[in-house]
């Protein structure tokens, strides 16, 4: 479900490239890179896991 969503978010921000649209970019990529950031907090309990048991 993540992975849908910041595949949407990548076009969304290529089309706002594409139309010069800085300020829209500028908040699309502010809002990607914290969606992004809390979606690695919620994983790294995870990711230590399965780095401690190899």
């Amino acid at each position: 479900m993540m992975l849908m969503y910041a595949h949407r978010q990548h076009h969304a921000i290529v089309d706002a490239l594409k139309k010069g649209e800085g300020a829209r970019v500028d908040a699309l990529m502010k809002e990607h890179t914290h969606i992004s950031k809390e979606s690695l907090n919620l994983s790294l309990p995870s990711l230590h896991l399965i780095a401690g048991a190899a």
